[in-house]
């Protein structure tokens, strides 16, 4: 759009040199500081023109609201635009003017733009961090029921498992009022308390092994569940961060 005002002021000016003539200055002369507001604003009018307003309208002619805001007139405008092509340096002059305020504009416009992005991207990426905070503690609780109901089951079937067995050996404890020996009595109820000491160690490593064994599976779970959760996560952080760089320049 710039390289089009741009254009319409070369072929004025051509025009206005191959005629060998000065136009009059006009009586209602657009000053040069409002020259430059006015092809500026009808770089952002002409710009506007395929972007939906509030109202949701395209291809609106936007430079009678430039004219009206300026108080001018198209007429002015032309008769003012005219006289300035006529005279090189006023015409490179305001030219320049006029890049240089739409440059200004577009880096400012692309700095709020991009600071917009941030936020978005920003507050995007906290509520995420939330969301999977959310899951990964509801997954460790789920977990942590599984484990201890786990644990129970492994504690209940080695119980009863070895239940018998000290069974057995208790009761040998009794039969030990037949032997009539004090020496021989006590060395069978030594025996017989290490046995029981023995196969209650059995018991309670083969619980500990288990226990061991289910809270490395579960580990390995839920390290692979969060892996998955941040992973989605960021994926879907990824998608969402384009979807937002894509309607920056919507």
């Amino acid at each position: 759009m710039i390289k089009h005002i741009l254009y319409i002021f070369l072929v004025i000016g051509l025009i206005a040199c191959e005629s060998n003539t000065i136009p009059k200055k006009p009586d209602n002369l657009i000053p040069k500081d409002k020259m430059v507001d006015i092809l500026v604003e009808s770089y952002i009018a002409r710009s506007a023109q395929n972007v939906k307003n509030i109202n949701n309208e395209r291809n609106v002619n936007y430079l009678s609201f430039v004219y009206k805001d300026q108080e001018t007139d198209s007429i002015t405008f032309n008769e003012s635009l005219r006289y300035y092509t006529a005279d090189i340096s006023q015409n490179e002059e305001i030219l320049r003017l006029v890049k240089k305020t739409i440059d200004e504009k577009l880096d400012a416009l692309k700095k709020v733009r991009d600071e917009i992005f941030k936020q978005k991207v920003d507050s995007l990426e906290k509520a995420q961090e939330k969301v999977v905070e959310k899951n990964i503690a509801l997954f460790k609780e789920t977990q942590e029921k599984q484990l201890n109901t786990k644990i129970d089951s492994i504690k209940k079937v080695q119980n009863d498992v070895f239940s018998s067995k000290i069974k057995k050996l208790e009761k040998s404890l009794k039969d030990s009022i037949t032997i009539k020996s004090t020496i021989d009595k006590k060395k069978f109820l030594d025996s017989i308390n290490q046995k029981i000491d023995a196969t209650n160690k059995i018991k309670n490593d083969s619980i500990t092994k288990g226990i061991e064994k289910i809270k490395s599976l579960q580990e390995e779970i839920l390290k692979k569940k969060i892996e998955d959760i941040k992973k989605k996560q960021k994926e879907f952080i990824d998608q969402k961060t384009r979807e937002l760089d894509l309607k920056k320049y919507l």
